[in-house]
């Protein structure tokens, strides 16, 4: 008996010395929403490592993703400035801890304006109803699109890229404001002609023709850190970050605009001034 009990102890002392240390991805993005392609991306990364138990967590809101966060050991939260913004404008809790020491990786990705193909309606000229995700519409964009009185936009809200699209098609409405994973496979098939761009180096950018914009540029912005303190983790949310793979996947979503290495305080407080001056502009009352 002495001798069964021995061997059982060794064997939990064993198995308990290769138990893979637990990774948790954090995705504050709702479930159905690009965003979440793109943390399940990253995931896929992380997991090709092969040294860690990568786990998913969906949360329910921003305030949800900070506590999971904050209370979870070795955790990668995968933040999107839309959605701490769109927190931030119904005075829900959601933080931005981000730093030069714990990000790995930053990225961008412009938004389109497309009208189906084939069509002549004029951006604003007369009445014309312009689709966009709600979690990036409010009323102070379109303000700033109309120039006052400039032009005569509204904006009709959708879920997201996707539905606006499928609305720009049937005809329901004249123009849709679109991520580039959306907008640009509609763009290479003839179903869409994207007149406008958010991108600065785009021959079409938006803020040429839209002068006077109080926000010329509006990019979606995804960031990857961690709160992990142990080397290997860190080591590996970094290298998960480089992955080429990872890199291809988030290219064809219009994520080109990449750094995922050397990482400054300067990059990071560029992100958090656009989240504060999105907000502050375009959806404080």
């Amino acid at each position: 008996m002495k001798t069964k009990l021995s061997i059982l102890f060794a064997g939990l002392i064993t198995s308990s010395a290769v138990m893979a240390t637990t990774i948790t991805v954090v995705n504050p993005s709702n479930k159905a929403s690009p965003g979440t392609v793109f943390a399940k991306s990253y995931e896929q990364a992380l997991s090709q490592n092969g040294k860690y138990d990568v786990q998913f967590y969906q949360a329910s809101s921003c305030a949800d993703a900070d506590a999971k966060y904050n209370r979870t050991k070795n955790a990668v939260m995968v933040v999107n400035a839309d959605v701490n913004i769109a927190a931030k404008s119904k005075g829900m809790a959601c933080s931005f801890q981000a730093t030069e020491a714990n990000t790995t990786l930053i990225t961008k990705s412009y938004l389109k304006i497309c009208r189906k193909a084939g069509s002549t309606k004029e951006f604003g000229t007369e009445r014309t109803t312009v689709g966009l995700a709600s979690v990036i519409l409010s009323p102070g964009l379109f303000t700033d699109l109309n120039g006052g009185n400039k032009r005569k936009l509204v904006g009709v809200p959708y879920s997201g890229s996707k539905t606006v699209l499928a609305a720009v098609l049937s005809g329901d409405i004249d123009y849709g404001i679109m991520g580039a994973g959306i907008a640009e496979p509609a763009a290479a098939k003839g179903e869409v002609d994207c007149t406008f761009d958010y991108d600065p180096a785009a021959k079409n950018y938006l803020g040429k023709t839209v002068t006077g914009l109080k926000i010329p540029t509006m990019p979606i912005i995804n960031v990857v850190h961690t709160n992990s303190d142990d080397a290997g983790v860190k080591a590996a949310v970094a290298s998960a970050s480089t992955n080429k793979a990872f890199i291809a996947s988030i290219a064809t979503h219009g994520f080109r605009d990449t750094k995922n290495s050397g990482i400054t305080a300067g990059d990071v407080s560029t992100v958090e001034k656009y989240i504060n001056d999105l907000y502050t502009t375009y959806w404080k009352k």
